[in-house]
C-alpha cells in the first residue's frame, strides 16, 4: 500500500531541485566509445563493404491517398460501429467517450455527408412526431 505524505513546499520544492540536479549529472556524463564497446554494447567492423544500387524510387505507395469520398465513409463507419459495439471500455472510463450507453448519437456518414441519426427524429423540424411541417401535433 502506497502512503501519500503531505509535504510542505518549501520540501516538495527541494526534492524537486534535488532530482533535477541528479537527473542533469547522470545525463552530463556519457561513456566513451572504449567503455561502450567494454559493455558490449557497441561494436566496429575491421572491414567496411561497399556495393552498388541501383537508382530507384524508394517511397513506398500510398494507397490511402486513392481513397474516395464513399471508400472512407465506409470506413469511419465501420471504425465507429467497431468502437461502439466492440471495443471494451473500462466501467470507470465510459463516461469520457463519444459511444457510452447514456449519450449516444450514431452519425452515419453516407457520401461524405455527415447525417445525425435519431429514433424520434421525423425530419419535418416542427419539434412534433408527425409528418408535416406545419409547426403542429394532429
Amino acid at each position: 500500500m502506497i502512503y501519500n505524505v503531505q509535504q510542505s513546499p518549501a520540501e516538495e520544492k527541494k526534492q524537486k531541485e534535488e532530482k533535477k540536479r541528479y537527473l542533469l549529472r547522470k545525463l552530463s556524463f556519457r561513456p566513451t566509445v572504449e567503455e561502450l564497446k567494454e559493455k558490449k554494447i557497441i561494436r566496429f567492423n575491421d572491414y567496411i563493404e561497399v556495393t552498388q544500387a541501383h537508382d530507384y524510387d524508394r517511397r513506398a505507395d500510398k494507397p490511402w491517398t486513392r481513397l474516395t469520398p464513399k471508400d472512407k465513409a465506409a470506413i469511419r463507419k465501420e471504425l465507429n460501429e467497431f468502437k461502439s459495439s466492440e471495443m471494451a471500455v473500462h466501467e470507470d472510463s465510459r463516461h469520457l467517450t463519444r459511444n457510452n450507453k447514456k449519450n449516444f448519437v450514431n452519425f452515419a456518414v453516407i457520401e461524405g455527408v455527415r447525417q445525425e441519426d435519431d429514433d424520434d427524429d421525423d425530419d419535418d423540424d416542427d419539434d412534433d412526431d408527425d409528418d408535416d411541417d406545419d409547426g403542429e401535433e394532429v
